[in-house]
């Protein structure tokens, strides 16, 4: 195994060089030339878990607001601010609430990656998978105000098809797809999901619960073009991971299978310096705490987003 290493890097070295030896096709991706944007935007943050056995969602605030975001090309992520406006219901009653939700993204040619981190304080229970924050579930409903979750994901995938399509193009506007193209995409993720109470909310008894999951996943995406102007992003993928409550034991005793899936739209009018869009990502993720205990995290984000470019190349067309 250890002889043998050293050849799978010497081919994974060879598969990158050869990926990124090849330009993109110009008559399908236009660079815009730009090396700083600004951008305006608004943003609705979902996030939800499920006990399929006890058949109880837990649900918290939703969250809405505005923010503020910069991007160079210097930089291998968005940098933004976002202030709260507005929660869906309850904020009077309920004090005890609290909410940090992350989305870090980073595009490049061949590459799509995606880190995601949401830690989020004080949860209503709920008996049914739809359910309404309405002002008058918040007043009516059990509220835990100790039970909290954090979760973390990491989720890669290779663009097949990156000579003709620009995930950059569908997802953030820095680009333009001219041509309607799409792409297969591959690649691996990592989940960890941490939920702790003082309440007896989950087993019969106090909850430190972790989960842990990893696997493979695959997929599709699509930029299609209309009128040069307008464009429709959509991309939808797949995984098969490993879940266990503990890293270490990832693929060992109590190790069980666990799907995943996520999905983003984005639509978007593109100008010469200016783009308006909106975009739209969600995930369902199935965690393995322990024997007694399978639970499936949902979460979605979307924003309406005005990105002015700037700092042009002076070869820029």
């Amino acid at each position: 195994m250890i002889a043998t290493a050293p050849k799978i890097v010497l081919a994974l070295t060879a598969a990158l060089s050869i990926a990124t030896a090849h330009a993109q096709d110009t008559t399908y991706v236009h660079k815009y030339g730009h090396r700083f944007a600004a951008k305006a935007f608004t943003f609705n943050d979902n996030f939800s878990m499920s006990d399929s056995k006890s058949g109880l969602n837990y649900v918290p605030h939703s969250h809405s607001g505005i923010g503020i975001g910069i991007w160079t090309k210097y930089f291998p992520f968005d940098i933004a601010y976002r202030h709260e406006v507005s929660f869906a219901g309850g904020e009077k009653k309920y004090k005890k609430t609290g909410a940090t939700d992350m989305h870090l993204k980073g595009y490049c040619r061949f590459f799509a990656g995606d880190i995601y981190i949401q830690h989020y304080t004080g949860f209503l229970e709920s008996e049914s998978d739809n359910f309404d924050r309405d002002k008058d579930k918040w007043e009516t409903g059990t509220f835990d105000p100790d039970l909290s979750s954090f979760y973390f994901a990491a989720v890669g995938d290779y663009i097949f098809n990156h000579e003709r399509f620009s995930y950059n193009a569908g997802f953030n506007a820095s680009q333009q797809q001219k041509i309607s193209a799409g792409s297969a995409l591959a690649g691996l993720a990592l989940y960890n999901q941490r939920i702790s109470s003082d309440s007896t909310l989950f087993l019969g008894e106090k909850a430190n619960l972790e989960s842990w999951s990893m696997g493979v996943n695959g997929g599709y995406a699509y930029n299609f073009v209309v009128r040069t102007k307008f464009l429709f992003f959509i991309a939808v993928n797949a995984g098969i991971n490993a879940s266990n409550s503990r890293f270490n034991n990832m693929f060992g005793k109590g190790t069980k299978i666990a799907p995943s899936i996520h999905g983003k739209i984005a639509l978007w009018y593109n100008m010469k310096n200016s783009s308006l869009g909106v975009t739209a990502t969600g995930s369902n993720i199935r965690q393995v705490f322990d024997r007694r205990l399978n639970m499936f995290q949902n979460s979605s984000k979307s924003e309406l987003i005005f990105v002015r470019r700037f700092w042009y190349k002076k070869n820029n067309s």
